[in-house]
């Protein structure tokens, strides 16, 4: 199957075009995704192994398990599914079973066959739909909601610098890298409001205008909030381009070359041990020190570690860095500006390198630990010191890539031959290898002077989905906005619109916004829930 653009995905269209027509959803269903959103539980073995990334393979393929486990039961004919992951839920009682008793419900007593095309009871269009919910709906309070023409909004970073995040801390906003639900609220009688988390303002044409066709658009889009693009990748099925929050893997064995030779007793090596066990860096049973065993880190471009120190029971990966590069780095040792960090610390604080080591030796051969942890792993500079680290290992991590051939000029020819092929899952991988590749370089070309200046830029990206891939999409779109009309939505400051060369839907702004400005808000019969969803299955008269 490369990537659902069969026969089989033509077949499923048009059987549920035919069924969505029947429903009062249905100009809704008709606009969202009639592929299979590319996330990270729809890979095969091809994507996998272009994405080199044990975790996320990890996390996908149980994905696929679980999902498989929940739709088919141990009865089933085709129990088990493609991964061969089956095996049903511990009842014996499948989502699939549910599914079919439902619509046996919804259709009254009858001994005749279900009056529903086979492909909408296939695995496949489950997973379609799981991908669709998984990718667009806001989830608020623990629950998901598909919410008509709001969850259509596009992704776009909003980042400011650090002046413009002083300021509008001074005036009592906090709507920098804030989280989704700051802009996304449930209200007591389920209504839902989604607000403007940035200025837009539309020109005086745009605001002089009343038609629609004539008007110039201006294309709103949204911060998903600071997650890295490993999240995308598994929920949403796209990689952006531009994200601030992404984040590098760097393996904990590129930090340093240096161990104990073989045969031969190193004090320092052995010390560093003794202090990574008392500050509980590493396993107390751990007896040599490989430094396979320090942690690995996800590091963004402006080399700050994800969630580093942040996680309950977790001690920083920092501390670790901080420590091995003192103890056992080499102030000799020039590559990539180490001899220079070293310089800047003394020039500073008045601290040699020299000087600081052996204080650290000291507090290790105390066994004192709030000792170890401030001459070992918060010394003067040693921030510097961890962001030199990080470029050095930047360097090595690359270069292990270039060794295997695996460099990013040929990445970047995989990517346009997979998209030239329409095989939108393997775009997807590569893409993702080559974002966090970009990373990697910045980290490892960067200078390492003002690290403690350096302010954030504006960074403005568009991500948008993968264009329709069946026509009639101007059609789709009036029958959309009537049937957002029949809404009757008491608050409404946004419309969709063709974007991308006509190839796509966008949601567009129809007139000047604010930050924190509402935009829209829908009523609780207006989106989709579990209530809403269910609502006419007793109902046999219903639509």
């Amino acid at each position: 199957d490369d990537d659902n653009n069969g026969d089989d995905d033509d077949d499923d269209d048009d059987d549920w075009g035919r069924s969505s027509r029947a429903s009062h959803w249905g100009p809704y269903l008709d606009i969202l995704p009639q592929y299979t959103i590319p996330r990270l539980d729809t890979f095969d073995d091809e994507e996998y192994a272009a994405l080199k990334d044990e975790k996320l393979e990890y996390t996908g393929r149980n994905s696929r398990r679980v999902l498989e486990r929940l739709y088919y039961s141990n009865d089933d004919d085709d129990g088990g599914g493609a991964s061969g992951g089956g095996g049903g839920s511990s009842s014996g009682l499948s989502l699939k079973t549910v599914l079919q008793a439902m619509i046996r419900q919804k259709n009254g007593p009858t001994s005749l066959p279900l009056d529903v095309p086979e492909t909408c009871l296939r695995f496949e269009t489950f997973h379609r739909f799981v991908g669709i919910v998984s990718s667009r709906a806001m989830v608020l309070k623990g629950v998901k909601y598909l919410t008509p023409l709001a969850e259509m909004i596009n992704y776009s970073p909003k980042v400011r610098t650090t002046v413009q995040q002083h300021h509008e801390k001074k005036k009592g906003e906090d709507h920098i890298r804030a989280p989704f639900d700051l802009y996304h609220s449930l209200s007591p009688d389920n209504s839902i409001t989604v607000r403007s988390d940035r200025d837009i303002i539309l020109d005086d044409n745009t605001a002089s205008t009343s038609s629609s066709a004539t008007a110039t658009s201006i294309q709103l889009f949204e911060d998903y909030g600071p997650v890295d693009s490993s999240l995308f990748l598994e929920a949403h099925g796209f990689v952006p381009h531009e994200n601030p929050n992404n984040c590098a893997m760097i393996s904990g064995s590129s930090f340093l070359r240096r161990k104990s030779a073989v045969g031969r007793h190193d004090e320092n090596v052995s010390l560093v041990l003794q202090a990574l066990k008392a500050l509980h860096l590493i396993h107390p049973q751990v007896r040599e020190l490989d430094m396979m065993l320090l942690e690995d880190v996800c590091v963004k471009s402006d080399l700050g570690m994800v969630d580093d120190g942040n996680t309950v029971g977790r001690r920083p990966a920092s501390d670790s860095i901080a420590i091995t590069s003192l103890v056992l780095g080499d102030s000799h040792d020039n590559s990539n500006n180490n001899n220079s960090v070293w310089n800047r610390i003394e020039n500073k604080y008045g601290e040699t390198f020299v000087s600081l080591r052996e204080k650290c030796l000291a507090a290790i051969r105390s066994e004192d630990t709030e000792r170890m942890e401030i001459r070992c792993a918060r010394y003067p500079g040693s921030d510097g010191v961890v962001k030199d680290a990080l470029r050095t290992a930047s360097g090595r991590s690359i270069k292990r890539y270039e060794e295997d051939g695996d460099t990013e000029e040929k990445l970047v020819l995989q990517l346009q031959q997979a998209e030239l092929e329409g095989r939108d899952r393997l775009a997807v991988a590569l893409r993702f290898r080559i974002e966090e590749r970009k990373i990697l370089s910045q980290i490892a070309n960067s200078t390492g002077v003002g690290d403690d200046e350096k302010e954030d830029i504006v960074t403005e990206q568009m991500e948008v989905e993968s264009s329709e891939s069946v026509g009639n999409i101007e059609a789709k779109l009036i029958a959309f906005n009537t049937f957002v009309e029949s809404l009757d939505l008491p608050l409404n400051k946004i419309e969709p619109k063709l974007v991308g060369d006509g190839m796509r839907i966008g949601t567009c702004a129809t007139e000047d916004l604010e930050v924190g400005d509402a935009y829209i808000s829908l009523p609780a019969n207006s989106v989709i829930d579990v209530t809403t969803a269910l609502a006419g299955v007793d109902d046999k008269s219903s639509d």
